[in-house]
């Protein structure tokens, strides 16, 4: 338990019974942990009486009218979290997943099935999922696991970075040679930074042409969050592109859109 938990615990000990109220050292210096779930205060105060029993200190659970009167006195209580402005009213756990398996060998093979519904580089090639992984081969990932390229601080002065340099300086040169770029950029793999390194390029692209009111972005409403995130991050505009019941693109409703920003 975290010290702000097991303080605010322990002033709603206070709040108990007498007969339930064991001294708040031997309390807390015998409480383990207790589990990080949502719950009601009348169920924390059950907690609290159950092992105040346990240490001898209490006698018998609190009644309906005690549980009552604790929940309300504590709602005054300044700078509580439980206050009825916080409390939630909602249900929660309600999935039955949350009350169905009972054994640790009935959940474990729960997982199971959960993992043999995902596709893995073991089944076939990853369609969708961390970009990162998917964009860096094995044979890439091991000389970058090498003690000499690792560990080194992404803010680390440049003076202290001319090897990682003269890598990205030559690896440009060789693969402009290969396919006859001026220029190669080095964007992120990762996706969301890939997409923003992108759209950042489109944004210059436009302002050098002198096109600055080019700022609108059509994204598909299935597409993933970091899509529009990004393109706001960028500056532009995001304008969202329905999709068909099989998930494609709604190609009037694009159409639509096309006609319209490249009108006004």
């Amino acid at each position: 338990m975290d010290l702000p938990a097991s303080v605010l615990l322990t002033q709603y000990l206070y709040r108990l019974p007498p007969c339930w109220r064991p001294p708040a050292t031997s309390f807390m210096a015998r409480l383990v942990g207790v589990a990080g779930c949502p719950v009601e205060l009348v169920g924390w105060l059950t907690l609290c009486v159950v092992i105040c029993m346990g240490l001898g200190k209490g006698e018998g659970p609190p009644s309906a009218t005690n549980s009552v009167a604790i929940t309300q006195r504590a709602d005054l209580h300044e700078g509580s979290v439980l206050q009825s402005l916080f409390r939630r009213t909602s249900p929660y756990l309600t999935h039955p997943v949350f009350n169905t398996h009972h054994s640790e060998t009935r959940i474990v093979r729960y997982m199971k099935t959960l993992e043999n519904k995902d596709m893995s580089l073991v089944h076939s090639m990853i369609p969708l999922g961390s970009c990162t992984m998917k964009l860096n081969s094995t044979t890439e990932m091991m000389p970058c696991s090498f003690r000499h390229f690792t560990d080194i601080h992404p803010f680390v002065p440049l003076d202290q970075s001319l090897g990682y340099q003269q890598l990205f300086e030559e690896l440009q040169q060789d693969l402009c040679a290969i396919t006859g770029y001026d220029r190669i950029s080095f964007q992120p793999n990762s996706g969301a930074q890939g997409e923003y390194a992108g759209l950042r390029a489109i944004r210059g692209y436009h302002e050098a042409r002198g096109e600055t009111h080019r700022n609108i972005c059509l994204i598909p409403v299935s597409a993933h969050g970091t899509n529009p995130a990004s393109a706001q991050m960028a500056g532009m505009q995001v304008e969202s592109i329905n999709v068909a019941r099989d998930g494609s693109i709604d190609m009037g409703h694009l159409s639509a859109k096309v006609h319209y920003h490249s009108t006004t």
